[in-house]
């Protein structure tokens, strides 16, 4: 009986080293496999460049006055509306993942950390197809002042989307995104996050 459960101890114990040794051999593999996953992505930064996570659209009225002039101005008590447009600016916020380095990777505890690049406004678009004029008088002249119209309603949404937190919104967003992708990747868990990104942002040409 006891030669019995010697035997079977024994067996298990066999079992159990067996178990150990594909544990540690799946960690091993997942290790090097995180690390050649790494090297690709540190390599191929350019063609990867930016993460878009968030992208922020809104129509918008614009207003635009102008003071009356000339005997006009005797008959009003304030500015007159010229124009009216409904504008729909399209601003894309991320991180630029050309900022990744072989220092924002590293492995604890079987896990992979990556340090992403704080998020930030990638791109802020608004076409002349964007902008459609709902009124406008004789003493507005349209040709001439749609670029100022434009460059003036692109950085009043960019001020509102930042209000609106898009730059958090955004870090969120891919912190979820490259954990999940890189997870399936490198059959490991990963954990990624941003760097905080700045209060207040430059405004985009």
């Amino acid at each position: 009986m006891k030669k019995l459960c010697r035997i079977i101890l024994a067996a298990a114990g066999l079992a159990a080293l067996a178990a150990l040794a594909v544990f540690l051999g799946r960690q091993t593999k997942n290790r090097e496999r995180s690390a050649e996953i790494v090297s690709i992505i540190v390599k191929n930064r350019e063609k990867i460049a930016e993460l878009v996570t968030y992208r922020y659209s809104r129509d918008t009225v614009v207003f635009e006055t102008q003071e009356p002039s000339g005997i006009l101005s005797y008959f009003s008590s304030g500015p007159d509306t010229v124009a009216v447009f409904l504008v729909r600016p399209t601003i894309c916020a991320g991180v630029d993942l050309m900022a990744l380095s072989e220092e924002s990777f590293a492995v604890r505890n079987d896990t992979l950390y990556v340090q992403l690049p704080a998020p930030k406004i990638l791109s802020l678009y608004l076409n002349h197809s964007d902008i459609v004029p709902v009124y406008d008088s004789r003493r507005w002249d349209m040709d001439a002042k749609m670029s100022v119209l434009a460059e003036k309603a692109k950085s009043d949404f960019q001020r509102d989307a930042l209000r609106q937190g898009i730059l958090a919104k955004a870090g969120d967003k891919a912190e979820r995104e490259m954990s999940e992708f890189l997870s399936l990747l490198c059959g490991m868990p990963v954990v990624a996050s941003c760097a905080t990104a700045a209060v207040t942002m430059p405004l985009m040409d």
